[in-house]
């Protein structure tokens, strides 16, 4: 589901940037971009997920994953992104914040989104809203944060915001995966 995440993702932005700027242009970013997207989405829900799997001390379980997760998420996906990006032939990669800052910023979202959504897995009849809203919740104030830091470092137009609607819609994706894999382990328990 993750992996399927990563691409509806990359499917938004790609319309989004198409209607900002009358077209798709050359399939090649979209590429570099989708391998990026996929690889970190398949990254962060899983290594959040992974601490579904411990029962009394889930939420700073998620937490703890989400910390680590997040940064080693980043990084992959920006290698990633980097190789993709070369084997394609693309120019280099415009500058931005530092890596550090954004692999920083991420750790402490998926840190405390993990610990929220660990709270919300462990409470039996957690509903969808709960999750929505909590991942929509951590997209506005983190994805706003690193919006901004994206910005002050001279992103403008289209790129910002799909930056931005990226950062926004991701966390809640995320969090409906998590919903969904968490509805899923109950009705395989209830078997």
């Amino acid at each position: 589901m993750s992996i399927l995440l990563g691409f509806a993702v990359e499917m938004i932005l790609l319309a989004v940037a198409a209607g900002m700027s009358g077209g798709l242009g050359k399939p090649a970013p979209f590429v570099a971009d989708l391998i990026q997207k996929v690889s970190w989405s398949f990254l962060i829900c899983v290594g959040i997920a992974l601490g579904t799997a411990a029962a009394k001390v889930r939420p700073l379980v998620m937490g703890g994953l989400g910390l680590v997760a997040a940064p080693a998420a980043f990084v992959i996906a920006k290698a990633a992104h980097k190789g993709a990006a070369a084997a394609l032939g693309l120019a280099g990669l415009a500058g931005g914040p530092s890596p550090l800052l954004i692999a920083l910023l991420k750790a402490a979202q998926y840190g405390l989104f993990g610990v929220l959504l660990g709270r919300l897995s462990s409470r039996p009849g957690a509903s969808l809203g709960a999750y929505a809203a909590t991942g929509l919740a951590i997209g506005v104030v983190f994805g706003g944060v690193i919006t901004t830091a994206i910005a002050l470092a001279g992103a403008t137009g289209s790129s910002l915001v799909v930056r931005g609607i990226n950062e926004l819609i991701f966390p809640l994706g995320c969090a409906l995966v998590l919903y969904v894999a968490d509805a899923l382990k109950g009705k395989g328990a209830a078997s």
